[in-house]
């Protein structure tokens, strides 16, 4: 659905969780990604490190739950960071929110 809200054109998509995974197209190009990689106000060190635990998981894929088991750590630590970085990639790009059912959701990444 596309609306005009606030001078500014909205496109509303819908993200599914199919097989336990949020899948949803939010528009952003690599050379988008590739800018919000590179600028260190957005993917600061400890986003970019979080990050790498992730990246290392099998299918790239892993909840805050046992990222925080396996680094002993507590889940709410790379809760704080993946959402922090999810609020400043829809800061930057200015475009778009994403919004879960009742409180706003931040960005999927």
């Amino acid at each position: 659905m596309i609306f005009y809200y606030r001078g500014m054109i909205v496109i509303n998509k819908i993200c599914q969780v199919i097989d336990g995974e949020y899948v949803c197209d939010i528009d952003i190009s690599v050379e988008e990604w590739k800018a919000l990689l590179m600028n260190e106000k957005v993917f600061d060190s400890k986003s970019i490190e979080v990050l790498k635990k992730w990246y290392i998981e099998p299918n790239h894929s892993c909840t805050c739950f046992d990222i925080g088991k396996k680094y002993e750590q507590h889940s709410m630590s790379a809760n704080g960071v993946i959402n922090g970085l999810g609020g400043r990639v829809q800061k930057e790009l200015g475009r778009f929110e994403v919004k879960g059912i009742g409180d706003a959701t931040n960005l999927l990444i």
